[in-house]
């Protein structure tokens, strides 16, 4: 848990720290049914184990984690070992937690409400709980906890990033993996409803762009169909629309990367801005005189060219 290992052992409790990790032993049960050996004596907790002793309440001391989840943790927990190792496993895990439950002194009631969620997780019964992900899966639309977390972050970013009295701009008119094809529609709906938390259009129109981005529904045209959406967020708020200039493409492409692989927005929400500053200065009422702003500001050069996107103010009168 978050830099501490805990340990059940048959003693009284101590700690120890250690480089970058606090071990804490605990009075507990020794190895179990389904444990797994490991070199010096040392055993993991089972998966079943580690349910069971997760139904137990713990409070955070000293400023340490809690020693076990909580339960909205535990029921993304279920929902994630559902999608990874399958519901067959799932329901073994049930088992090994209900035979395992009395030697890790885990309560009566909470291998109750345990077994009902892996229940819910399994489609076999439906249960009210705290967590997002197990509800979204007991309505048939499960999503990819991960995808969901990174666009949080975006919209986190989004948000302290967002300039203060900033005047609005009118409008003048792979080796990545992606979304599992099974979570698609959840990951989109559970994206879509963190929509209406940004406030600007500009804010609205890089979630979007990288929602879609993200996700990946169709075999082709995500790029495309990920820009349209961003642009029609941008036209939705009477802002300018933003265009990717071909010599910009790869430090539009190198910040969609950062945020897939790092998950750090900065990059992706810097190059946007300059990107719809940079379209903005364009007057696209002329297509001839537009044209000329878009050569002379190196927009047709390639990528990996020596050339440098301009911004159109920078040209004489």
């Amino acid at each position: 848990m978050e830099g501490v290992l805990y340990l059940a052992h048959d003693g009284r409790g101590r700690g120890v720290r250690l480089p970058g990790m606090t071990v804490l032993a605990r009075t507990g049960a020794g190895p179990l049914d389904g444990d797994i050996a490991l070199p010096g004596g040392l055993y993991q907790a089972g998966k079943g184990r580690a349910l069971a002793e997760n139904t137990r309440l713990s409070r955070s001391r000293n400023d340490r984690i809690r020693r076990t989840l909580d339960w909205a943790e535990l029921g993304d927990w279920i929902d994630r070992l559902c999608q990874v190792d399958g519901a067959q496993r799932l329901a073994a895990y049930r088992e090994q937690a209900e035979r395992v439950a009395d030697a890790v002194g885990a309560p009566a009631e909470g291998i109750k409400k345990l077994s009902q969620m892996i229940g819910a997780a399994l489609g076999t019964q439906q249960v009210h709980n705290a967590s997002k992900a197990l509800t979204a899966r007991q309505a048939s639309l499960p999503y990819d906890q991960e995808r969901i977390r990174r666009l949080d972050r975006l919209v986190t970013a989004l948000r302290e990033s967002a300039p203060q009295n900033r005047p609005e701009v009118p409008n003048r008119a792979g080796d990545s993996a992606f979304v599992l094809p099974g979570l698609v529609a959840g990951t989109l709906a559970a994206g879509w409803r963190r929509l209406s938390d940004l406030d600007t259009a500009f804010e609205r129109a890089v979630y979007m762009m990288f929602l879609v981005s993200e996700v990946h529904p169709f075999d082709d045209g995500n790029g495309r169909l990920a820009r349209a959406m961003m642009n029609a967020e941008l036209v939705a708020g009477m802002q300018s629309r933003i265009i990717v200039p071909t010599v910009f493409r790869d430090d539009y492409l190198g910040g969609l990367r950062r945020m897939t692989r790092q998950d750090d927005p900065s990059v992706l929400i810097k190059a946007l801005r300059y990107a719809h500053d940079y379209t903005a200065q364009i007057d696209f009422s002329d297509l001839t005189r537009a044209t000329e702003t878009l050569r002379a500001t190196n927009a047709f050069h390639e990528p990996d060219s020596d050339y440098r996107l301009t911004p159109p103010t920078s040209l004489s009168p």
